[in-house]
């Protein structure tokens, strides 16, 4: 669709016609009172046609050019509706016990697959900690276009990086995860991870769709009350809580996991249960699964300016037409 910004401009266009038959007119004077040149007219037609083409092709993309048209076309982009996730990571002191990590080595074939632990040692007992930064990691790699915060606690919580579309500057920050470990671990009260969490997201949320990523292991105490306001905020908001529980054996046989599960249970959130660095790694490749991006392509339209076009067509119709100015006053 062609749009014109300043169409007053084309009322000139009346005036070519009147200015062609002027001058057909003259040029009919012109050859009967030039009796002698006759014959070398006769001859040049074809000149005199395409110079009176030219001229006018030129005067009227001028006349067009200053119309100042534009062309709007409709366009088709796919554009991804960006999640807000924040992460809490559990850096007390029981992350820095061991797990197992079962592509790492003693005895193990060679062709077994490499770790997704990046220059850790030849063992399969690794900190809890170094395997939640290279689980993340590859979490991260999966997020393009969303937006991603950290946040890390044990006895309360820490911003490790707000919310942001720029996921290298997550990625550097959670390297340096294993250097954070603290002591016990706290889920409730105002300086808890979850109220951290959500504050934030009231903040700098932007996002329809929040969620909260959790590493830990689980064992701490909420009260009753809290549970259910920590539930009802969560829900309120829609905030999606997915936890990724670490441990020794199933949470169901440690007391001290119930609160936090009762909370998780309570937002119909998910707790994938991890034993070791692969289920790990595995447990954030389904969130990625269950939390993809959504691509919505929209149609827009995109507004181009050809004005330039018409006159650049104009300049060359000009150029076009003094060369056969030029010939024709050499032939005669």
């Amino acid at each position: 669709m062609v749009h014109l910004n300043d169409p007053y401009w084309l009322l000139l266009l009346v005036l070519v016609p009147p200015l062609y038959w002027l001058s057909s007119r003259r040029r009919k004077a012109l050859k009967f009172s030039r009796v002698s040149m006759h014959d070398n007219l006769r001859s040049f037609t074809w000149v005199g046609a395409m110079q009176a083409v030219s001229f006018y092709c030129a005067l009227i993309a001028f006349i067009v050019a200053f119309a100042q048209p534009s062309l709007y076309l409709s366009v088709e982009k796919p554009s991804i509706e960006a999640r807000d996730f924040v992460l809490l990571i559990d850096t007390s002191d029981s992350m820095e016990w061991g797990m197992i990590d079962p592509t790492i080595a003693d005895g193990l074939a060679e062709d077994s697959k490499p770790s997704i632990l990046t220059g850790a040692q030849k063992k399969n007992i690794v900190k809890r900690i170094q395997a939640a930064e290279a689980s993340i990691q590859e979490f991260l790699r999966q997020r393009e276009g969303d937006r991603v915060g950290f946040i890390i606690f044990d006895k309360q919580a820490y911003y490790g990086w707000p919310l942001t579309d720029d996921l290298n500057v997550i990625r550097r920050f959670v390297k340096g995860l294993p250097n954070y470990v603290g002591s016990g671990t706290e889920f409730d009260g105002k300086k808890g991870a979850i109220q951290a969490a959500m504050t934030h997201f009231e903040e700098r949320g932007q996002s329809k769709t929040k969620v909260i990523v959790m590493v830990t292991d689980g064992e701490g105490d909420i009260a009753a009350e809290r549970i259910q306001a920590m539930a009802s905020n969560l829900k309120s908001h829609n905030v999606k809580l997915y936890v990724i529980g670490i441990g020794y054996k199933k949470w169901e046989e440690v007391p001290e996991t119930e609160d936090l599960r009762s909370l998780v249970k309570a937002v119909d959130g998910k707790i994938i249960e991890v034993l070791d660095v692969e289920q790990m790694r595995v447990a954030f490749a389904e969130i990625n699964q269950l939390e993809k991006s959504t691509v919505v392509k929209e149609a827009s339209l995109e507004q181009t300016d050809i004005a330039h076009w018409f006159m650049i067509f104009g300049l060359l119709s000009i150029c076009v037409f003094g060369a056969f100015v030029v010939l024709t006053h050499d032939e005669l």
